[in-house]
């Protein structure tokens, strides 16, 4: 797996894990980019829960009005992410 989630995080994958990654901006001698591995989880839901949170965490909001506006923006982004990648090409 390797679904890029913005210009950032990507979700991609191992054996066992769905780990969000941060784009480190830098590139291997192959031309691949590095990413930092940043969280594991064991199914979609749970990592998109958890790109959420980080999001949520991040956030420099300093009303409860623009955090629950930040929120609901997120949870249109996740769900039109997922929208886009279900639709038949």
């Amino acid at each position: 797996m390797n679904i890029r989630i913005n210009a950032v995080y990507t979700l991609v994958s191992d054996e066992s894990n769905i780990i969000i990654a941060k784009d480190t901006g830098k590139v291997d001698k192959n031309g691949n980019p590095v990413r930092e591995f940043l969280k594991f989880y064991s199914n979609l839901e749970d990592a998109l829960n958890g790109y959420a949170r980080m999001q949520i965490m991040a956030s420099e909001a300093n009303t409860m009005a623009k955090l629950l506006e930040e929120v609901r923006s997120l949870k249109k982004f996740i769900h039109d992410l997922l929208v886009q990648e279900t639709e038949p090409k």
